[in-house]
């Protein structure tokens, strides 16, 4: 089984500065470094960029990325400018995966977005920065964004520029206008990734839904004439190792995510156990279309270290 690759995620904590990390994970031959955005009421959070500037800065092969930039809090030129920088600076290294959030209301409130408009200013966002990195003068007209006769320079190092992943799920929780939960667009993401991505990066789906996905965004492509040969299938998991998992399962469930119990969603999404147990689970990911794995984490921050020994060498072997 080859052409499998596999990132790790960077957690937010002083004991591991990202550009230690960032050394550690490249030794061990992962492919990638990424790192969240969570600016404000989620607890400690270094900047999504500075951590991916940092880990580009101290490294020579791997590639660093955002899962995910919260695009709607940005202003796309913003983005187009940072990225195309960490691009250029990292020799061709930067992967910009990009969400809509939603989840935490706050975080809206704090930039003044509005949470109902994230999909649209989102779809915007992505072609003002298309617009940016691939014509020498651009130019674009809106409902949120319009300018004309803009340069901006240097392009990034990719051609035609740094993919642009979009990251999501085909349901989920989120905050409404009147604060009051609830439930997620099913084909928002997977529509977006037909129409704009070069790769496709949900969380928390079985197999089955993830192959379901992949049919989704491949006929949704078809329907709108794209080319998607270069899509690149990615997956964000959480991984939580133990000699069993019997025994994995009972610790991923005592412990909260996101402020909630997600208890009964644990067994289900998460990778948990052996590593006998995690790469069953992986190749089951791998015949539904998935070629690159995220390793997030459900174990403890302390226990990350060994997590990243025990992937390397009794899990990623089996994928190359």
């Amino acid at each position: 089984m080859t052409g499998i690759g596999f990132g790790a995620f960077y957690l937010t904590t002083p004991e591991d500065h990202p550009a230690d990390f960032a050394r550690r994970i490249e030794a061990l031959g992962f492919d990638g470094l990424w790192a969240g955005e969570s600016p404000n009421n989620r607890g400690p959070a270094y900047d999504l960029l500075t951590v991916l500037a940092t880990a580009a800065a101290v490294t020579s092969r791997i590639t660093v990325g955002s899962d995910v930039l919260l695009t709607p809090l940005h202003h796309p030129a913003w983005i187009a400018k940072a990225v195309g920088t960490l691009d250029v600076l990292s020799n061709g290294r930067a992967i910009a995966a990009l969400g809509v959030g939603g989840e935490y209301a706050k975080q809206f409130e704090l930039f003044g977005m509005q949470v109902n408009e994230r999909g649209r200013r989102t779809n915007e966002a992505i072609e003002v920065i298309r617009e940016l990195w691939t014509n020498p003068v651009a130019s674009y007209e809106g409902r949120f964004f319009n300018f004309d006769g803009v340069t901006m320079e240097p392009r990034p190092m990719q051609s035609p520029h740094p993919p642009l992943w979009i990251g999501g799920r085909p349901g989920g929780i989120e905050s409404g206008p009147d604060g009051v939960e609830r439930f997620k667009s099913k084909l928002g993401a997977i529509q977006r990734a037909a129409k704009y991505g070069d790769g496709w990066c949900p969380y928390y789906v079985t197999p089955e839904i993830y192959k379901s996905t992949v049919a989704a965004v491949t006929d949704a492509a078809k329907m709108l004439d794209r080319d998607i040969s270069h899509m690149q299938w990615a997956l964000t998991t959480f991984w939580l190792m133990r000699d069993s998992f019997e025994e994995a399962v009972e610790v991923a469930k005592s412990r909260k995510r996101y402020g909630r119990d997600l208890s009964e969603r644990v067994a289900r999404y998460d990778l948990l156990g052996s590593a006998r147990d995690i790469t069953r689970r992986l190749e089951q990911y791998v015949e539904a279309g998935a070629r690159y794995f995220i390793c997030n984490w459900s174990c403890k921050r302390d226990e990350i270290p060994w997590h990243l020994e025990m992937i390397a060498r009794d899990v990623m072997p089996h994928f190359r």
